[in-house]
């Protein structure tokens, strides 16, 4: 007797890191101090394979009208965020483009800032939460 199954073919299923991968997140903070217009490197690496769900900013004060941000990797400074003006204090802020989001790392990932147009504040705190999961 042959085994008849009664799905035809199975459906596509979906990769862990879709469905069920660990969530990790990184956390760091950066302290204002008239940072000039430049790089800065974000403290930790998002591991090859890993999909960003969320880039979230958090200042102690706007970080001016003139100065902008932008978050990115090398060769792709905007890659997550293009440089913009960040001027929401005091509460967390998603920033992720759509486009960058959920979408497989090929290769590890040293995220940076990039100051452009004007130096940042001379004091107060940044926060910068990246989420990703990974299995």
């Amino acid at each position: 007797m042959a085994f008849t199954s009664p799905v035809a073919a199975l459906p596509n299923l979906n990769p862990v890191s879709l469905v069920g991968g660990r969530r990790r997140q990184h956390l760091a903070e950066f302290t204002l101090a008239s940072d000039a217009v430049g790089t800065y490197s974000y403290p930790q690496v998002v591991p090859k394979g890993a999909r960003i769900l969320d880039i979230r900013l958090n200042a102690s004060a706007t970080l001016g009208a003139s100065a902008t941000l932008a978050i990115g990797i090398a060769g792709t400074t905007g890659k997550y965020r293009a440089a913009a003006t960040f001027t929401t204090a005091d509460q967390w802020v998603s920033v992720a483009l759509n486009a960058a989001i959920g979408v497989e790392l090929t290769a590890d990932e040293q995220i940076i800032l990039t100051v452009a147009v004007a130096a940042l504040p001379s004091s107060g705190r940044l926060l910068m939460e990246v989420v990703y999961v990974i299995d």
